[in-house]
This record gives C-alpha cells, sequence and structure tokens, in this order.
C-alpha cells in the first residue's frame, strides 16, 4: 500500500499480519477471536486507500481495476472451493445442500469469500457517494454524523438476530468502513483528526455503555491500529513488499490449506503446530503465485 506515492512498510506489514489474524480466528485456539479484528482492518485500509490512491481516477477506470483485483480472484476461488465441495459430496455421498446454500450466491462457495464482492459494491458507494464531493465542506460533517448513528445501529445488532450470510458479515464492517473514509478524507489535517478519533472512541464508549459489544473489541484494534499505520511511514523494502502481496493469497488460500493438512495429520498434530504449518504453508504459496503474471491475477 501506498502513502502518496511512496509504498509504506508499516501499511504493508499491518496487511499481512492481519491476514495471520484470520488465520489464527479459524484455529480456534483459545482467544482465537481477537484476529477477527483483520476483517475490519483490511476495510479501513481498503476505503482509506480508495480514496487516497485514486483521486483521479474516472468511475470506468476505477470500477475496471477493483473487478480485476476483487472479483477475477472471487470467480476464480468460488470455482476452487465449490469443485473441492462437490468432491466432498461425491466422495461422502452426503446431499449436495449439506455443502450448498442460497446464500453462496452473495459470499461465494466458501464463507471467508464475501470480503471481495462486498469490496467491490462498497468501492462503487465510494465512489458515488463520497468520491464527487470529497472537497466540500459538508461532506466530513455529514459523514461524521453517519459514522456515530450506523455504527451504533450495527452494534445494537447482536448475535441472537441471526441474520443470514452475508448481512451479518456486511454488518460487521460497516463501522470500520465509514472510519476509513473518514481518516482519508482528514489526511492532513490534525483537528479533524482528533475529531475522528474522538468520534470512534464515542462510538465504541456508547455501545459499550448499552452493552452492544458484539464485535466492537475488534473495531476498537482496528481503529486503534489502523491510524497509526496510515499516518506515519516506513519506507518500504523487499520483505515488506513481498507480504504486502501475499495478504491476498493468504486470506483466499488458508481455509484449503487447513482442510487439507487436517486430512493428512489426522489428529496427529496438535493445534498450534497446525497453526503454523498453515501459516507458512499458505504464505509459501501466496509468494509463489506472485511470481507469475498468470497466477497473480487470481491471489
Amino acid at each position: 500500500m501506498t502513502q502518496g506515492s511512496k509504498q509504506n512498510a508499516l501499511v504493508d506489514y499491518g496487511r499481512f499480519a492481519a491476514s495471520i489474524g484470520i488465520v489464527l480466528f479459524h484455529s480456534k485456539l483459545p482467544g482465537a477471536s481477537i484476529g477477527l479484528a483483520a476483517l475490519p482492518l483490511f476495510t479501513i485500509f481498503f476505503c482509506y486507500f480508495g480514496i487516497v490512491s485514486n483521486r483521479k481516477a474516472t468511475f470506468e477506470d476505477s470500477i475496471s481495476e477493483r473487478n480485476a483485483r476483487l472479483m477475477v480472484p472471487w470467480y476464480f476461488w468460488c470455482a476452487v472451493y465449490g469443485a473441492a465441495k462437490l468432491a466432498e459430496v461425491l466422495v461422502s455421498g452426503r446431499p449436495l445442500q449439506s455443502e450448498f446454500s442460497w446464500f453462496m450466491l452473495g459470499t461465494g462457495t466458501s464463507i471467508h469469500l464475501w470480503f471481495l464482492p462486498f469490496a467491490f459494491l462498497l468501492s462503487l458507494v465510494q465512489y458515488w457517494f463520497v468520491w464527487p464531493y470529497r472537497l466540500s465542506p459538508n461532506t466530513f460533517t455529514v459523514l461524521s454524523v453517519v459514522f456515530f448513528g450506523l455504527s451504533l445501529a450495527c452494534f445494537s445488532i447482536g448475535p441472537e438476530t441471526q441474520l443470514a450470510p452475508p448481512w451479518a458479515q456486511w454488518l460487521y464492517v460497516i463501522p470500520p468502513a465509514i472510519f476509513g473514509i473518514l481518516l482519508a478524507l482528514v489526511r492532513g489535517s490534525r483537528s479533524k483528526l482528533v475529531i475522528v478519533a474522538g468520534l470512534a472512541a464515542s462510538v465504541a464508549g456508547t455501545a459499550l455503555l448499552f452493552q452492544w459489544t458484539h464485535g466492537l473489541l475488534q473495531f476498537a484494534v482496528s481503529a486503534a491500529v489502523a491510524a497509526p499505520l496510515l499516518l506515519n511511514y516506513l519506507p518500504s523494502t523487499a520483505l515488506s513488499s513481498a507480504l504486502g502481496r501475499a495478504t491476498m493469497g493468504v486470506y483466499l488460500v488458508h481455509p484449503l490449506v487447513f482442510s487439507l493438512v487436517s486430512r493428512v495429520t489426522g489428529e496427529s498434530m496438535s493445534s498450534v503446530a497446525l497453526l503454523l504449518v498453515v501459516i507458512v504453508s499458505s504464505t509459501g504459496i501466496a509468494l509463489l503465485a506472485q511470481l507469475h503474471s498468470l497466477s497473480r491475477r487470481f491471489v
């Protein structure tokens, strides 16, 4: 990711750490739920750079780039995980509906793929509702009010509501999405940055007061991590750049690696060892995929 026109190693390290956080969450180890803070962190970065890095892009160019970066990998990995599920049905003899559901039209054939079409739709909203008005003095005020109200509305909808995918996942990352947009709009203004930080603290405090705590810790962690990473700069290195590029690949491939390693080792491997093997294997696959222009398109 860039800071202006420069690659920022802090953001690349942050993105890679977030991808490892997702792997940690899926390991189901004690305390692994904190790894879910990675999704709000991804969302903040996505919204921030969606504005900062594309200030002169036309709508057509912006959507074309987002389609190539988000939807092409989504189609590919939907096919991969769909084929894996179909193979499971054929081998086990279980009914087709045990592996496939209607909600997959919105998420993809593996639940973790939901983020890609969500991010694509978010880029449309960003462009039409924020982009044309980014220089208007009213934009910041309106978005601040929306951030406060909509964030509390999202936190008030607890897990007991049992929303079907992908709605539950979308609600989870709406507050960090608006927070990321606000950070981009106040870039360079310390006074407005203080206001944004105060708004985030007010949202967290109010939600805590009403005991709307579902996802609150993860949002607070992601906001606290994202802001200093975005507002400071560390020169890029070969390592930071490689890890930054590997982020999406790790995110996309790790459930498949978890499944394959678990099947091969059975119960013989501890949960911690399994986690380490999946992290190393997923990172290796993601890095190898970067070596060829064709495979690079899908990660």
